[in-house]
């Protein structure tokens, strides 16, 4: 675990002693916050954790809040319901009741009554719905709540035993449930670990289990179907009358639970075809990777079994939560996708380092059917970068010296979006093209351009835009010049770039922006240090005293020097990269060098003992 300060929130649910709104909380797997009187605007963080007026409260709890920060749920005063960790982005939902806010929780403890003896500096609870609290490292914060790997583990695992110990018993047909039988439609999606212990003694008759890894995920991604989660396992039974049935078995990254997606009956189920078309899709066939035998009840206790198998699939989690949470990145991407595909041009616009050069390229890599890698391969695909000297004749057309007959002379030659808008018009009808345009606003749009600053808008792609550009009389084929609407434009810009003063507002019409903040960026993260790091500095950025709004957040691109195999110490990405960026941050302010000591000091912690050496 790691040593840093962990960022830890009280969030009350309902107030202290509302063990309904907690349970809910704990089951839903979200925060509820309240304050449904108050209209929901984009309220400041005035800088101050403890002030208690509502507006503020939001502020907290929408901006200040990140992904991956902990949350204690409190019980009474000191003592705290469970232990989470936000796992999602803020959201309202108007006319939703007395909670409209809300933010998706991984809970890490189980529900109860726990005594917080490792709190610093506290001997009572704020009257605030949200708190700031003080644990000196995440350890302590897990002894506050019982919490040990082995619990975990052994959590999961009886999740797991119930789902399959219930599928085996309601796919024997005999199983009665108070002098009814249950037929498949009312077990459907039903809460395995929940149901599973309203049986008692089933009987049923040993019989063959099959299981397979299932590995729709990747497929998943490039058909723009992915939903935050991954099959892991199908397990599937036949009985001696032939007749089978499945079971999805996986692992929700968005919840970190095990869950079961269907258990259907597959020769006389809808769902059955559904099934048969993964099987014929992934080369699988009812011939099972791994066999057990003799799954009873009594098969279990005597050999293991179950345990075995689900150390298997335990293994496979382990090893694809890392991507699992890095597809999150990918999930981001595919919404922006869907947004590209209305509009045929975006801009994505944020703060420094938050990745939108990468994040276009995860874009195309969708609209194109390929994967980032594959895009400098992909004649579908273009990349430029915009710069102060970059001019119509590169980007549309215009004369080039060649040398003729010991001469040097000049001809007309076609710029790189004129070439790619060509053969992107020799395949209108069955390929996208994509075209990237990194850092737009360091170069003149408008000059750049050209005419085909109206041939741009999504109204007038296709020959409806064609125009005369400014070199044609020189081309022996002087036809109308148009954007094919199987071509799309992606470009990134940095709000806080002074190189170009001024992004033309007719040209903004045609684009739709779409802001990439530094918290979107954390994904990129996979060390909890790194994140912890770059929270700290962001949080500082937007408080009074330093004057910058959000486009002044750090990205995660720069903390990412942090890991690998030639990581930067935290040090070297303070004196190396961090603090030039901030000298130029406040060039020209008032106490400069006493607002970059005072970020120095946050970004290495309140333990300063060995301040000098890290």
């Amino acid at each position: 675990m790691s040593n840093l300060k962990p960022r830890v929130w009280k969030i009350s649910q309902g107030g202290n002693g509302n063990t309904s709104i907690q349970n809910s909380s704990y089951n839903d797997n979200k925060v509820y916050f309240s304050f449904d009187q108050i209209q929901e605007k984009s309220y400041q963080f005035d800088g101050n954790f403890n002030n208690r007026r509502g507006e503020n409260q939001i502020a907290i709890f929408k901006d200040i809040v990140n992904i991956g920060d902990y949350v204690i749920v409190p019980k009474s005063n000191l003592h705290g319901a469970f232990l989470g960790r936000i796992s999602s982005d803020y959201t309202y939902q108007e006319n939703s009741g007395e909670y409209p806010r809300t933010r998706k929780l991984e809970t890490i403890s189980r529900l109860g009554n726990f005594k917080l003896n490792n709190i610093k500096n506290k001997l009572k609870w704020e009257q605030a719905t949200i708190e700031k609290l003080d644990y000196d490292n995440v350890q302590e914060l897990y002894e506050d709540f019982d919490i040990n790997d082995d619990e975990t583990l052994e959590k999961d695992y009886q999740n797991f035993f119930n789902m399959l110990k219930f599928w085996i018993q309601q796919t024997n047909q005999n199983i009665a449930n108070a002098g009814q039988r249950v037929t498949f439609k009312e077990i459907r999606e039903v809460n395995l670990e929940r149901a599973s212990k309203e049986f008692i003694d089933p009987k049923f008759e040993p019989e063959y289990i099959h299981y397979s890894n299932f590995d729709i995920q990747i497929s998943f991604v490039r058909q723009g179907n992915y939903k935050g989660e991954k099959v892991n396992f199908v397990v599937w039974k036949r009985d001696n009358n032939n007749q089978s049935w499945w079971l999805n078995i996986r692992y929700s990254y968005d919840r970190q639970k095990i869950i079961c997606n269907y258990r259907s009956d597959l020769e006389n189920n809808t769902d059955s075809t559904h099934f048969k078309e993964y099987m014929e899709s992934y080369g699988l066939n009812k011939e099972a990777v791994f066999e057990i035998s003799d799954l009873n009840l009594e098969g279990i206790k005597a050999n293991n079994s179950v345990k075995n198998l689900f150390n298997t699939f335990y293994e496979m989690i382990k090893k694809t939560r890392k991507y699992g949470i890095e597809l999150k990145g990918s999930m981001k991407a595919q919404e922006l996708t869907d947004k590209l595909k209305q509009s045929y041009n975006i801009i994505l616009r944020g703060a420094p380092g938050t990745g939108k050069t990468y994040l276009s390229k995860e874009i195309a890599a969708n609209m194109i059917g390929c994967t980032t890698s594959e895009l400098s391969e992909s004649t579908q695909f273009e990349f430029v970068q915009f710069h102060p000297s970059y001019d119509y004749t590169d980007f549309v057309e215009g004369l080039r010296p060649i040398q003729k007959d010991g001469q040097i002379g000049f001809e007309a030659k076609d710029g790189i979006f004129k070439r790619f808008c060509k053969l992107a018009a020799q395949h209108a009808k069955d390929k996208n093209f994509v075209f990237v345009i990194d850092e737009i606003n360091r170069g003149e749009i408008s000059k750049i351009f050209g005419e085909l600053f109206f041939s741009i808008d999504p109204e007038y792609r296709g020959k409806a835009g064609a125009v005369t550009t400014q070199y044609s009389n020189l081309f022996i084929n002087d036809d109308k010049f148009y954007i094919p609407e199987n071509v799309y434009i992606i470009a990134t810009m940095n709000d806080i770039d002074r190189s170009v003063d001024t992004f033309d507002f007719a040209m903004r019409r045609r684009f739709t922006f779409e802001e990439i903040t530094a918290n979107d960026s954390q994904i990129m993260l996979k060390d909890n240090e790194s994140k912890l790091l770059m929270n700290r500095i962001n949080e500082q950025l937007v408080l009074p005293e330093f004057g910058l709004s959000t486009d002044y957040q750090i990205g995660a691109s720069y903390f990412r020097i942090l890991e690998g195999e030639y990581a930067y110490s935290s040090r070297e990405l303070w004196n190396n990269k961090l603090r030039p960026l901030f000298n130029d941050y406040f060039r020209g302010e008032r106490n400069v060098s006493q607002k970059i000591e005072k970020l120095e000091k946050v970004y290495f912690g309140d333990d300063t003992d060995d301040f000098n050496q890290r």
